[in-house]
């Protein structure tokens, strides 16, 4: 949906039951071309098996599940480094 004012952001949150990165980092690789990729996550959520071409830093809100093997992970709210690429 778009969100044009803060009325237009619903009240309640529907799913919470697990983010698809796949289709997020495949449009940012094949349309956007970043040098790095920053994902804001819980952690919780399909990622891709391979890595992407572009590197990435999981920008945890906890610390409990980094959702893939390969880029580096650190916790947003405390800045801690949870794994090192």
């Amino acid at each position: 949906f778009l969100i044009k004012e803060k009325s237009d952001i619903p009240d309640q949150r529907h799913g919470c039951g697990g983010t698809d990165f796949i289709r997020p980092i495949q449009y940012v690789e094949d349309h956007l071309k970043p040098d790095i990729i920053f994902y804001g996550t819980d952690g919780y959520g399909s990622a891709p098996r391979k890595p992407p071409k572009t590197p990435i830093i999981w920008c945890m809100t906890r610390s409990s599940h980094i959702p893939a093997n390969y880029g580096a992970a650190v916790q947003i709210c405390t800045g801690k480094i949870l794994r090192r690429r």
